[in-house]
């Protein structure tokens, strides 16, 4: 069955109901980003970036991970919307 939702008064004394929590839609881990050995070498010294790889946005796989986090993003906000729309409505 469904539940009721919380609701708490605030300093004012206004009621706000409390949302549900968020749901991951897949149950599935988020997509990782590769990792890359590269190295900068600045004035400061000598820095290791895994990630700097992904400075090129035409990087077949780059493109390929970028795609895949963008796809689990959309999913987890299709799945949430209506707590999404009420963290909207609770900020205006």
């Amino acid at each position: 069955g469904q539940s009721t939702p919380a609701c708490v008064h605030d300093a004012t004394g206004t009621l706000h109901v409390v949302p549900e929590r968020a749901t991951d839609p897949f149950a599935t881990p988020q997509p990782v980003a590769p990792q890359r050995p590269h190295t900068w070498k600045r004035p400061t010294g000598v820095h290791d970036d895994p990630y700097a790889w992904m400075l090129d946005i035409t990087d077949k796989e780059f493109l390929s991970y970028l795609k895949a986090e963008n796809g689990y993003a959309q999913g987890w906000f299709d799945a949430n919307a209506d707590l999404t729309a009420t963290i909207v409505e609770e900020i205006r």
